[in-house]
């Protein structure tokens, strides 16, 4: 669709990513501030000290909401030692939680209530003198006020083992059930809050997304996932727990022939088949092992939603990060492999892409150069649905610390002059991932999209985020166990034990043996072991070589006769 003249001159100011924003140390001195990141006295390389009594208020400089709330990445405390956290100015205010509230190492949120008219938190922290640890590093920020919103998941089927802390094991293709419920345990003091008014988002951890307060889903891929519940109430103000429900689906098995098989035998003839279970099947003719699988760690979401039209109402989602270490931070911009989209547009040319990370640091990945040059579309979009949009074929778009290809406008005035469409692969960011330095890598990273013209339109279906694995510090993996196995039967099996057997078949064809493993999961695999059976009229199954006796040499003379008798001397047998 062609652009129309603009009738009003729009200037917009491009932004520049946001600098790396101010530390402050757990050391007494108050803080007044809406950004920063709030560490141990031991900052972001060192350890707290033995025997510290420390107590910090928070409290917020009106620039963006009027109460604090602390994003921890996690805290790493020696035993013994607490961070506590205190709704108001003053230790005297009534207690929110304590570091021991929480699984450790996991990431959580803390922040004023509503109940309280200062927006401030106050933090303790105690150390004995028996050891220390690394700390802890806490993203602050300012939110309305806010009445508290926990999320709950209530029950799932099937359920998870342990209760509390532990899987749900289920094998691909099987649909899981879950049901959640908000808790409000300040509901009624400023406004009316209720699972009716509130809005609940699933993430499955394979990029699907999911709202309301059950729901199902099915992984089709082997592997493990972290599925989260976030709740937002009708004030927007979202829950501060964290649901991070474990997931394993169970991968299939190595089948593999590690002996020699006879595959093509003779009606009547003999077959034994042996598998090996768990082990290398050493004189086996069929070897089964569990297969290793460990849980995904890149971060990806599924929307399919329109994106506003030149309103400059942003897209905004966020993927949730809980596996990385307390307070680990972004050292290397080479670290961050690869930000993705899957999407398409009339008008690339109309937007402005960014990502921002936990402490709301941000770069812009596709920068808006305004009304100029040709236009370039973003995969396969529907140009002339403008009154009904309809969506049309995302590409895949990435951008990386070492693409090979410029960024989008760039590549669009050096390659597409005349106009087309922008191919799918890597690109360049428009601002470098060195900005990012200094982000928590844990807790939430927002993509941004803005459309700032109207007309053209189009449509986001999915974006991930991929760290490197060697980030990780403990990346999960399991191996399901097997439980059983045996042969199926068949007509033609004769004996059997769970592992071999031994098999006749008496007709021509092939003859099909079947073994089956079930493993903890409570899945089964099998493989099919095929023989050709050949039918006993075949020539290669008949054999006359014993059955007849030879003639032995006689010595006669010229026009002498001679009898010779070639009668058998046993009847004809097959094999």
């Amino acid at each position: 669709m062609t652009q129309p003249l603009p009738l009003i001159l729009v200037i917009l100011t491009a932004f520049a990513g946001k600098a790396i924003s101010q530390t402050y140390l757990m050391n007494g001195t108050p803080i007044t501030d809406c950004s920063g990141t709030f560490y141990d006295s031991g900052g972001g390389n060192g350890n707290y000290g033995n025997n510290q009594n420390l107590v910090t208020t928070i409290c917020s400089d009106g620039s963006s909401g009027t109460h604090i709330q602390l994003n921890f990445s996690g805290v790493d405390l020696a035993p013994g030692d607490e961070i506590c956290f205190y709704d108001g100015q003053s230790t005297a205010s009534p207690l929110l939680s304590c570091s021991s509230d929480y699984a450790p190492g996991s990431p959580f949120v803390v922040q004023a209530t509503a109940v309280n008219a200062s927006g401030c938190l106050t933090v303790s922290f105690n150390s004995d003198a028996s050891g220390v640890a690394t700390g802890w590093a806490a993203v602050i920020s300012c939110v309305p006020s806010c009445q508290t919103v926990l999320a709950d998941l209530v029950s799932t089927n099937p359920a998870a083992v342990p209760a509390d802390t532990g899987w749900i094991d289920v094998c691909p293709g099987k649909r899981i059930f879950f049901t959640g419920a908000g808790i409000y345990p300040q509901n009624g003091y400023s406004y009316q809050q209720s699972d009716l008014t509130t809005t609940f988002e699933w993430n499955f951890g394979d990029g699907d997304i999911s709202y309301g307060p059950s729901t199902s889903h099915r992984y089709d891929q082997p592997g493990g996932y972290y599925v989260q519940l976030f709740l937002t109430d009708s004030k927007g103000c979202r829950s501060t727990n964290l649901v991070n429900q474990r997931i394993r689906i169970a991968p299939r098995p190595a089948f593999s022939v590690t002996g020699t098989i006879d595959n093509t035998i003779c009606a009547g003839d003999t077959i034994h088949l042996s598998a090996g279970v768990d082990t290398a099947g050493t004189g086996k003719t069929l070897t089964v092992l569990p297969v290793p699988s460990s849980f995904n760690v890149a971060g990806s979401r599924a929307d399919s939603l329109a994106l506003p039209d030149g309103t400059g109402i942003p897209y905004q989602t966020s993927i949730f990060f809980s596996e990385f270490s307390p307070g680990q931070v972004l050292t290397n911009p080479f670290d961050l492999e690869s930000i993705c989209v899957n999407m398409e547009h009339s008008w690339m040319r109309d937007m402005e892409i960014s990502i921002s990370c936990p402490n709301g640091q941000s770069v812009i990945l596709h920068n808006f150069g305004g009304q100029m040059g040709s236009e370039i579309f973003l995969g396969i979009p529907n140009d002339n649905d403008f009154f009904n949009p309809i969506p049309g074929v995302g590409f895949d778009y990435c951008w990386t610390p070492n693409a090979t290809n410029p960024t989008w406008l760039q590549y669009a005035n050096t390659y597409l002059p005349g106009g087309g469409t922008l191919p799918a692969g890597d690109y360049s960011p428009y601002q470098s991932f060195s900005n990012l330095i200094g982000c928590p890598l844990n807790g939430e990273w927002t993509i941004t999209v803005t459309d700032l013209w109207p007309i053209d339109n189009g449509y986001i279906f999915s974006w991930g985020i991929k760290f490197k694995d060697a980030l990780y510090p403990d990346i999960e993996t399991f191996t399901p166990q097997f439980t059983s196995w045996n042969w199926n039967n068949h007509p033609s099996i004769f004996f059997s034990t769970p592992d071999s057997i031994s098999a006749s078949p008496k007709n021509g064809g092939t003859a099909g043996y079947i073994f089956t493993v079930n493993d903890e999961f409570g899945c089964s695999w099998d493989t099919l072991v095929s023989i050709s059976v050949l039918p006993a009229t075949h020539p290669f199954c008949h054999h006359c070589t014993d059955n007849y006796q030879m003639l032995q040499d006689t010595s006669v003379c010229t026009s002498e006769p001679v009898v010779l008798n070639a009668a058998s001397v046993g009847p004809d047998t097959f094999e």
